[in-house]
């Protein structure tokens, strides 16, 4: 696990660079200008500028220090009765904001199963799995009930478990360690996150009935 966090560590910092002189630049203009100048155009354009790489930088520590937790077993996963279609739901419904700014699609077909699992955890290791797909392409992303468990697809696309080390550098999203997040918080709720048949999937245990 070390290697892997310096690994990981490693990539952050060089993925936070060019973000953060993008954010740099814009405010020292900003602040260089008039407060006219400021409410124009060119103002506006530099103020959403330094916001969205703002949010890329907040993302990618995020998930960081999400996924270190989850290795760290901190907080310990509370495994609970969980309805799992609930929880794709919940997911799907956090992931909404981003797919409308992305303009992708969101849909769940998941049948009613009892499952036994962190219900925090889960769902976010779901939004962290759809908002990645959902910045990849412009295919709409299913989410459907198969014999195992939860199957995710990508419209016009096969979907690969990826690595921070399969990422381009320069990720305008800032979601290049959502996979790597989303798969450790699946198992330490005992699910397995693989590729199966072009897209992923979630694979479950169901509670008995």
């Amino acid at each position: 696990m070390p290697e892997r966090r310096v690994r990981y560590l490693s990539f952050v910092s060089h993925e936070l660079k060019n973000p953060l002189s993008t954010a740099l630049w814009s405010v020292e203009m900003l602040a260089r200008m008039t407060p006219e100048e400021r409410a124009g155009e060119r103002g506006e354009r530099l103020t959403v500028l330094s916001a969205r790489a703002l949010r890329r930088m907040r993302r990618l520590v995020e998930d960081f220090f999400a996924y270190e937790r989850v290795l760290l077993g901190e907080p310990r996963p509370n495994p609970e009765r969980l309805e799992l279609s609930a929880v794709v739901a919940r997911a799907v419904e956090a992931a909404g904001p981003w797919a409308k700014e992305k303009n992708v699609g969101i849909s769940a077909e998941v049948a009613p199963r009892a499952v036994l699992g962190d219900a925090e955890l889960l769902t976010r290791a779901f939004v962290a799995l759809v908002e990645y797909e959902v910045s990849r392409g412009d295919g709409d992303v299913r989410l459907v009930s198969v014999a195992d468990g939860v199957r995710v697809t990508r419209a016009g696309a096969t979907l690969t478990l990826s690595t921070p080390e399969d990422s381009e550098t320069g990720d305008a999203t800032g979601l290049a360690l959502a996979p790597t997040y989303a798969k450790a918080a699946f198992e330490a709720c005992g699910f397995l996150l693989v590729e199966d048949g072009g897209g992923l999937l979630v694979r479950v245990t169901p509670l008995a009935e």
